[in-house]
């Protein structure tokens, strides 16, 4: 009978052992259901900070967009300005036909054209402006990425620690419960899933970034295209004034040729008055004079706008390569075809002349 009671304390005892540890299974049970809360709470955090990342890349194709527009109403305000220069050029070919009359029209276009440049310098510093805040807004993009990469990582280190954590305790339960040791593993794979899905997006984010780096090179790139083409623009507005410069010299020239020949036909009609006694002798030279003076009046003044190329050398005319007049056949010629000089008749002074018409009026 005493080896059953003490058989019967023993087994009580070791019930009582067992239902002590059942209940330190039972706490390590729950302990593991919290931690497992937990990570889903954060798991949630994470999807909603993926989420505004999303809708930071929407804003910032809307900002795309806007840089396009901008792009399109710069390429209409160029558009404009060949309409302008064309303009220009047109006008250029009516004031040959009317020098006088069209002196205030080119003042008029001057101030025009100054206007022009102001708007196109105000451009410029717009798009400067528009540069340097999409230059803001990108930096500012990048260290909400850098943060998101540190909030990433921290993340990281927490879901590393947990997983030791849930390691170690399962270690201590796969003794007692190898059910519990299944459900640890298959935790673990789901947070390593998790872990896999949110450097990828790490990863796609980091993508879009560099697209966007890409985009606003390109955007640059336009820009500086653009400042290009307005230094071309600009480049032929200073040689359109030149060129008028070149016109106004032209009518003061000819209106001093105008007033010379008025003063040679004043001295030939009184040259003429006196020599009425010598008039046998002075026929033969008037004759003379009036062959030359009808080959003069035969001799056409070539139009700038019908030729293109030198009469001589046939070289095309260009912004470097200009045209030239012959003063003595009238013919157009370039810079070096008509680098002569000789007197004519119908000037006192050397005058530029072709080489042709330089080696007649020499063989004189």
């Amino acid at each position: 009978m005493k080896e059953v009671h003490g058989q019967l304390h023993q087994a009580e005892a070791n019930l009582q052992a067992l239902r002590d540890r059942e209940k330190t299974l039972v706490s390590t049970v729950e302990h593991l259901t919290e931690a497992k809360a937990t990570q889903e709470e954060r798991a949630s955090q994470l999807s909603t900070q993926l989420q505004s990342v999303e809708q930071r890349m929407q804003g910032l194709t809307q900002e795309k967009a806007e840089v396009e527009s901008r792009l399109e109403t710069l390429t209409q305000q160029c558009g404009q300005l060949r309409e302008q220069k064309s303009t220009l050029e047109a006008q250029l070919t009516a004031a040959q036909q009317s020098l006088q009359a069209e002196k205030q029209h080119w003042q008029q276009e001057l101030e025009t054209q100054r206007e022009a440049k102001q708007l196109l310098i105000d451009q410029k510093l717009e798009m400067t402006n528009q540069l340097e805040e999409q230059k803001n807004s990108m930096k500012k993009l990048e260290a909400d990425h850098t943060a998101q990469q540190e909030a990433s990582t921290q993340v990281q280190e927490q879901l590393r620690q947990d997983n030791a954590q849930l390691t170690n305790r399962l270690s201590t339960v796969e003794e007692a419960k190898k059910s519990l040791q299944k459900e640890s593993d298959q935790e673990k794979a789901r947070l390593e899933l998790q872990l896999s899905a949110l450097s990828e997006n790490l990863g796609t984010l980091r993508s879009e970034l560099e697209v966007n780096n890409n985009k606003k090179a390109e955007a640059e790139k336009a820009f500086t295209e653009l400042q290009g083409e307005k230094a071309v623009l600009e480049a032929t507005i200073e040689n359109n004034q030149e060129e008028r410069r070149a016109l106004l010299q032209r009518c003061l020239t000819s209106e001093n040729e105008c007033e010379q020949l008025r003063n040679k036909c004043a001295d030939l009609r009184r040259k003429l008055e006196d020599a009425q006694a010598a008039m046998q002798e002075l026929g033969r030279e008037n004759q003379s004079l009036q062959i030359k003076q009808t080959q003069a009046m035969n001799r056409k003044w070539a139009d700038d706008e019908t030729v293109n190329n030198c009469m001589s050398c046939n070289k095309g005319f260009s912004v470097t390569v200009r045209k030239h007049h012959c003063r003595h056949c009238g013919n157009i010629f370039c810079n070096e075809c008509s680098a002569k000089t000789a007197k004519i008749p119908s000037s006192k002074k050397p005058v530029r002349v072709c080489d042709t018409c330089f080696e007649e009026v020499a063989t004189r």
